[in-house]
């Protein structure tokens, strides 16, 4: 049986320097100036705590800074690349940030 999670994640870009920082928290934070919110929806199963192998990397081009318009087809999509790539069960939603 797979356990399912959501985290939240609040990053920022540091002052001083060109890179990004984060947060992770079990519950939606508090942000502060600068931060954004991405909430994380993870899926897993038990197999994967046996034989750790996931690895994810995520990219956001620039042109995607405005709210993103992903279909239904979309997300259905999405989550089935993912299922065949790894043989995990990921669920795509968009949500607005709180």
């Amino acid at each position: 049986m797979s356990r399912e999670l959501t985290l939240y994640l609040a990053i920022r870009q540091t002052t001083r320097h060109p890179h990004l920082s984060a947060r992770c928290t079990p519950k939606p934070p508090k942000l502060a100036a600068g931060e954004i919110l991405m909430a994380l929806n993870l899926t897993i199963p038990p197999a994967l705590f046996r034989k750790p192998q996931l690895v994810a990397s995520i990219r956001i081009p620039d042109s995607s800074t405005q709210q993103p318009e992903i279909t239904v087809e979309m997300q259905g999509q999405i989550a089935e690349a993912i299922r065949e790539q790894l043989g995990i069960k990921v669920e795509v939603a968009v949500e607005n940030a709180p």
